[in-house]
């Protein structure tokens, strides 16, 4: 620690901080805003309940199971209809849709029904023919979906409807008719009302719905997107009056209360006893967690059966379309939460008492806090060095989580600790800015030591690959004939790492003293045009889609320590290189990925992170038909993996008709392949794309699989192009459907690739890739003997059992398969007639 000084430079830059950052949080800058809802989120996450009260809240999904067995949605509203009776039969105390009907039904059936109507009214002779006006009036009445639904939710009495205002201004205020349906929700105003978000139109139920309901709530987020599903708006205001939200709506019914009892005045609402503060009509929620924390029905199976369990008895009950293209809302606890799911949570907020506050003082205080801590870091960051200061630093900032979390848990306010942080992290950054400048003047870059200090870091650098580093201190030294060779040896590592236009500019800043220093005048010709041959990354550098090894240059790029000898082959995720270890002298085979190539930038992390756990389980796995893998690990932009280098081809050479193997080397392959699959899957680990490309045949006609965890390690991630990563023919039927996978998946892959080598064809084709989905999981394979009569009848009873569409029904592991090949193989070999002596 430096000597204790107080400097008037210090007070002046932590009251300078301090101004900025008490600005940007007043004017609620949307950049750092987003840093603030992060921190809530944090927040949020940690203090989700544990222990929570009675349910009295129950869903009810229009999911994608409900779609599937009804039909396509929208359904006839008579379906919703019958749902309604069903649940107000079993004891629902309040039920709410989280369906919008503006218009009545288009019936083409029912418009044609009522002109018949009208003519045969005007032309048949009534006593005669009374039963047909009869039969027409029957048939009108079961198309009439709109009055049966309207009959329904009059005929209940607790059924409640959503409306949707759109928010802007209005001219003139207008007086609602006594008769008008919208003054069931109309909430009272008590003296110094708060400000509420004014609608300039609202989008209602048609006009009979709207009056045979109980009651109507407005359905509208927050019109800040920034807070959307962090805040709730309880009241919207449409021309003067207070329309309430749909879960306030429901709370007030829940509680026997009218909508004019819920009174807003400028102390918030008041429902029970204590007023809810609010900001401009809006709830802080807290909620209860992610999707599936409320009871949830599918629609399909309550209109199904024929008892409903007693599982709606005094319970609000919510009916909303959730399956895809439903409204989803962005949640701190989840991302794509359904509209109907964080109504209930804002209905338990309203009911428990359980919501975030936020007093109006809170500003203040956090202005004083972030003045405190700005002076603070100010004067005291400049006494230490830079750990001791980096350490300061993160400290003051986890006592500031401490502090926000606290009072988010024990106290439920929210104290906004984004900008203090910033304050922090810029008197930090202030502080460790000048003392970098003040020690580069005390040192002075043109004195001897300084230069031999700069050149024996940028060697050091060099050393641990951080070339860029290694350049910025070279160029402080004198570009001297010893300076020369040092800096054309960083061109070289910089050609090995693949940045050859970061080569090209340390050759440049060489020739600029010698042009033709160890023949750079023919050299960077040569790089400027391979680099006419590369793709331009996100920062506008130039990068190579696969290794370019030329004999031009004379040097052998590398990935890791292993030196690039020649490329093998390309796959779907990556190019294969035949690679030496120096260290050792090895051949092996080096696998690149560039993730940034294939994935979108948010999902990289969490690929490569998923690839190097499985990786690393992969590497574990020690039998001779796998293929061992040596190191795995990341260069510039590529990551690796360093395997045994394998001398034979794939099987996808093997798989045409007229390049079949011999039938009893093919169950000898698939046999191979098996105990290497039954091996792993002993261990937990499932390989997921098992294809012919993924099994290698060796010239001793061993047989080695490849490619263990790469499936899994970028299951469920879309490339940019939005193409799943797989290959579609070779899937089981759980994997397509996604469905939990276990070794039989491998087995029915393996399957496939046995059918494939005994017949030249694969078993499941199709146009499309639905239509191939379809095939694979619905129809059966063909008979192996249907392409070639020679294929003995066992085997087409072995390939039943691996291609069985039910798991169950197949053979239950790898290691079965193996058994029974062997033995197939034994009994081959004991027909074979043997030579004569």
């Amino acid at each position: 620690m430096k000597k204790a000084s107080v400097r008037p430079a210090d007070v002046l830059v932590g009251i300078f901080l301090a101004a900025v950052f008490i600005f940007l949080s007043f004017r609620e800058y949307r950049v750092f805003e987003s840093l603030e809802r992060g921190s809530y989120s944090v927040n949020m996450r940690l203090d989700l309940p544990k222990v929570t009260a009675e349910n009295r809240i129950a869903i009810v999904n229009i999911d994608e199971k409900s779609i599937r067995q009804l039909g396509p949605w929208p359904w006839p509203r008579a379906v919703i209809a019958r749902m309604i009776s069903l649940l107000k039969a079993n004891g629902a105390r309040i039920i709410a849709l989280d369906l919008l009907f503006p218009e009545k039904e288009h019936n083409q059936g029912l418009s044609e029904i009522r002109k018949l109507h009208g003519s045969l009214l005007e032309r048949l002779d009534y006593p005669r023919d009374s039963w047909l006006l009869q039969r027409l009036e029957e048939i009108e009445k079961r198309l009439d979906n709109d009055t049966s639904l309207s009959s329904v939710v009059r005929e209940c009495g607790n059924v409640f409807l959503p409306v949707l205002g759109t928010f802007g201004g209005y001219d003139s205020e207008l007086v609602l008719s006594e008769e008008s349906f919208l003054n069931k929700g109309v909430l009272g105003i008590g003296a110094g009302m708060v400000d509420a978000i004014p609608v300039n139109r609202l989008t209602v139920p048609f006009p009979e719905l709207g009056r045979s309901c109980r009651g109507l709530g407005h359905a509208n987020l927050c019109p800040d997107a920034l807070m959307e599903g962090q805040t709730h708006l309880l009241f919207i205001n449409y021309r003067g009056h207070l329309i309430p939200s749909m879960p306030l709506r429901l709370a007030l019914a829940y509680l026997d209360k009218q909508p004019n009892e819920g009174v807003v005045s400028k102390n918030g609402l008041k429902l029970r006893d204590a007023p809810i503060p609010i900001q401009k009509g809006e709830l802080l929620i807290k909620f209860r967690g992610a999707r599936g924390s409320f009871p949830n029905y599918s629609f399909a199976d309550i209109l199904k059966v024929k008892k409903v369990p007693a599982v709606f008895a005094q319970k609000i009950v919510l009916i909303g379309y959730t399956a895809q293209g439903g409204a989803r809302i962005r949640t701190p606890v989840d991302l794509e939460m359904p509209r109907v799911e964080w109504w209930a949570n804002i209905i338990e907020n309203l009911l428990e008492g359980r919501y975030l506050l936020r007093p109006h003082y809170l500003v203040y205080v956090e202005a004083v806090v972030l003045i405190g801590l700005a002076l603070f870091s100010c004067l005291v960051f400049p006494r230490f060095g830079f750990l001791n200061r980096l350490g300061l630093m993160v400290g003051l900032l986890v006592i500031l989580f401490i502090f926000s979390f606290t009072a988010f848990r024990v106290f439920g306010i929210w104290f906004k600790t984004a900008y203090i942080a910033l304050s922090v992290a810029a008197a930090f950054l202030v502080s460790t800015v000048r003392e970098f400048i003040a020690r580069e003047r005390s040192l002075g870059v043109t004195s001897r030591e300084s230069i031999e200090t700069n050149r024996m870091l940028g060697l050091s650098f060099q050393s641990q690959g951080l070339l860029d580093l290694a350049f910025e201190k070279f160029r402080k030294c004198p570009l001297d004939d010893a300076m020369k060779d040092v800096i054309y040896n960083l061109g070289l590592d910089y050609e090995r790492k693949r940045m050859i236009n970061k080569a090209v500019a340390v050759y440049e800043y060489i020739c600029q003293a010698d042009g033709t220093y160890r023949g750079l005048d023919r050299r960077i010709p040569k790089l400027k045009k391979l680099m006419g041959h590369l793709a331009l990354d996100a920062y506008g550098a130039r990068r190579e889609s696969t290794i370019h090894l030329s004999g031009d240059l004379d040097i052998r790029p590398t990935v890791g320590r292993y030196e690039v000898l020649s490329e093998l082959g390309q796959g779907a995720m990556g190019v294969v290189y035949k690679a030496r270890d120096p260290k050792i002298n090895r051949l092996l085979a080096i696998k690149t990925i560039r993730f940034s190539d294939e994935f979108e930038d948010e999902k990289i992390e969490e690929i490569k992170t998923r690839f190097m756990r499985e990786a690393e389980i992969a590497g574990k796995l020690s039998h001779p038909a796998i293929v061992s893998i040596f190191d795995v690990g990341e260069d510039y932009d590529l990551t690796y993996i360093a395997m045994e280098y394998l001398d034979g081809k794939s099987l996808s050479g093997y798989c045409s008709k007229d390049a079949l193997l011999p039938f009893r080397q093919v169950l000898s392959i698939i046999a191979q392949a098996a105990g290497a699959l039954d091996y792993s899957h002993r261990r937990g680990v499932i390989h997921r794309d098992i294809k012919p490309a993924n099994i290698m045949l060796l010239k001793d006609g061993k047989v080695k699989v490849t490619d263990f965890g790469i499936a899994k390690a970028v299951s469920s991630s879309r490339t940019k192009s939005g193409i799943i990563l797989g290959t579609p023919n070779y899937m089981s039927p759980e994997q397509i459907n996604g469905q939990e996978l276990d070794g039989r998946s491998d087995l029915f892959s393996l399957g496939v690739v046995f059918f494939e080598l005994l017949t030249g064809h694969l078993p499941f084709q199709g146009k499309t890739l639905s239509n191939l989905f379809y095939r694979i999981t619905q129809e059966n394979h063909p008979s192996l003997r249907s392409f070639n009569p020679a294929i003995p009848k066992v085997c087409d009873q072995i390939m039943d059992k691996i291609l069985a569409k039910d798991p169950q029904r197949r053979l239950q592991r790898a290691g079965e398969l193996k058994k029974y090949l062997l033995a197939l193989l034994q009994r081959i070999d004991r027909l074979r007639p043997r030579p004569k002596a």
